[in-house]
């Protein structure tokens, strides 16, 4: 127990260390890469076991709330993300703080995909960090309509609408394969959290 318990508080410095060292934007995007390397090597079956699958969900496996915001369907979908991310990430960071930071891209994947379960197909199923990703253009929209006035309030929440504008079009095509119930969740999500 003595062991396990030095493990923990070992694990705890170094994760501190770590996000004092390295911003956690970048963290979550080291992450998703290296969640897409790992599914390289596994095959289908990280996304098998990791994705969002409402019957799977509504049988008990709740982690598939979380996981899905790890993985990729392909090398297109982890670029766009990480793009998104590597652009948004630190201005949200340093808006927000590390934990809030955190708080807002996790939750706001998961909000993304608490829509996708309650308003999609039973048989969907979702992967991908835009949910998270759409969250922090929630968060900082939702900040900025409440410092509407404020030096730059106006420039962040047109830049937003019109970068949230054109993915719903373009998933909105279709056959696209995007899941924009995750993207609304998610921006809803971060949009009540920013």
């Amino acid at each position: 127990a003595a062991d396990g318990r030095q493990f923990l508080v070992s694990f705890a410095r170094f994760w501190t260390g770590l996000g004092a060292a390295v911003p956690v934007n970048r963290l979550m995007l080291a992450l998703i890469v290296a969640a897409y390397g790992l599914q390289g090597v596994c095959g289908r079956a990280m996304l098998y076991a990791g994705a969002r699958m409402n019957q799977a969900i509504l049988v008990g496996q709740w982690h598939r709330l979380i996981t899905p915001i790890w993985l990729h369907g392909s090398l297109m979908h982890l670029a766009s993300n990480s793009y998104s991310l590597w652009h948004l990430g630190p201005q949200a960071e340093a808006l927000f703080g590390a934990e809030r930071f955190l708080l807002l891209y996790v939750l706001s994947g998961v909000g993304g995909n608490l829509l996708g379960l309650w308003m999609g197909a039973a048989r969907s199923m979702s992967v991908g960090a835009s949910g998270a990703v759409f969250g922090l253009m929630g968060g900082l929209a939702g900040h900025a309509l409440r410092t509407y006035g404020v030096a730059g309030a106006s420039q962040t929440l047109s830049s937003v609408s019109r970068i949230l504008l054109l993915n719903l079009f373009i998933g909105s095509r279709r056959g696209s394969g995007i899941d924009n119930l995750g993207h609304v969740g998610g921006f809803l999500a971060g949009g009540a959290l920013g």
